[in-house]
């Protein structure tokens, strides 16, 4: 039996991986609406205070709250992406099937990334070994049923697509008016 319910994804990694590049480019494929997780711990001073590196330590509590208030009073697709969301459990408090997407890079090229953001050495260094260790994705794991983990890169757009079928397929959630049914149906190259 299908079950009639929208879909969220959640973009999460270690910081530097490409999650809002990838975002941006998800919700305009999916048609979705993707929701700035920075402008929403701002906007709404979900935060506590700043840490040694003078970034702000978020309420994770706060945030979720908020977010499932803005989740569960939208309509349609929402792609949400934060390291953070790794954290924070979503899924099982929405009317919707939640799709959490870990991205993934290579230490090299991270830590260019990292360094080219003036990051302090230290927190370099913590972001360098949460990756390696593969913290974002372990905690998704755990924290969401349906997770896909994808390398970053020219291809990370075309690969979330491509998982993301094959996950409507596995798990035969999504309304077949949907508009992720719509990309299937209309661009044969993204079909499984």
């Amino acid at each position: 039996m299908l079950h009639k319910k929208r879909i969220i994804v959640v973009i999460t990694g270690t910081p530097g991986t490409g999650k809002t590049t990838l975002a941006r480019s998800l919700s305009r494929r999916l048609g979705g609406t993707l929701l700035n997780i920075n402008d929403i711990i701002l906007s709404n001073k979900l935060y506590t205070g700043k840490d040694e590196f003078g970034t702000r330590i978020v309420d994770l509590v706060k945030l979720r709250k908020k977010l499932l208030e803005m989740i569960n009073s939208s309509s349609g697709t929402l792609v949400l992406d934060s390291h953070l969301l790794s954290d924070i459990v979503i899924e099982g408090h929405c009317n919707a099937m939640v799709y959490a997407i870990v991205l993934r890079l290579h230490l090299k090229p991270l830590l260019k990334r990292l360094i080219a953001r003036n990051y302090p050495d230290a927190k370099i260094k913590d972001n360098i070994v949460s990756e390696a260790l593969g913290y974002c994705s372990r905690m998704a794991r755990e924290r969401y049923s349906n997770v896909i983990e994808i390398e970053s890169g020219r291809g990370a757009l075309s690969m979330a697509m491509k998982e993301l079928e094959k996950a409507h397929v596995r798990t035969r959630e999504l309304d077949y008016g949907n508009e992720l049914l719509w990309i299937i149906r209309k661009h044969p190259e993204y079909a499984i």
